[in-house]
């Protein structure tokens, strides 16, 4: 299994995501929580089980891991993007924003702090840098279709429904492939 060779890899972070059934990606978590006793030293594998336990809205488990993770190596940016997003959960935007930029400044790359940075700008109506934060995104995960309806999205609220539309019929087509990938298998 990949999470035993590299936890904190994309493709472990796919592998419990893109399981075909909900038992399958149950099985993949409770795998990786298997392993969290067994490599207490492991900061990648803690770091992947924080953001695990974000997306189940175990929030105080995750920041408990990426806390933990950060201790272990201070270099574990997903974890402080997790620490964000679990400080956006509670409100606290100043704390969400320093620990979304400090992961975004080092790893570009992570989707889940971009999304969640360009929520917080857009709840400040900060138009202009929600668009720039999804734009990466898109570059980022142009396969994926919820990053272009986001995109669309901010664009409609800055007035540019032009690109908007575009970004929505992106998504659109997106959509329908991954249906038709579905219906295939």
């Amino acid at each position: 299994m990949v999470l035993k060779i590299s936890p904190h890899s994309a493709d472990a972070e796919r592998g419990i995501h893109e399981a075909r059934t909900d038992s399958e990606e149950q099985e993949a978590f409770q795998e990786l929580e298997q392993l969290i006793p067994r490599e207490p030293k492991n900061a990648d594998l803690h770091t992947t089980y924080a953001e695990e336990l974000l997306e189940r809205n175990r929030n105080d488990e995750a920041k408990d891991q990426a806390t933990y993770s950060l201790k272990l190596d201070k270099q574990q940016w997903h974890a402080y993007g997790v620490l964000g997003q679990v400080a956006m959960s509670t409100g606290d935007s100043k704390t969400a924003r320093a620990n979304l930029e400090m992961a975004i400044r080092h790893d570009p790359t992570d989707d889940d702090s971009l999304v969640a940075l360009a929520d917080i700008e857009i709840h400040e109506k900060n138009l202009t840098a929600a668009v720039k934060l999804l734009r990466q995104l898109v570059k980022v995960a142009p396969e994926e279709s919820m990053g272009h309806t986001k995109l669309a999205d901010a664009l409609d609220l800055s007035g540019n429904a032009d690109e908007a539309k575009r970004e929505r019929a992106t998504a659109a087509a997106i959509e329908s492939s991954t249906k038709s990938k579905a219906g295939a298998q």
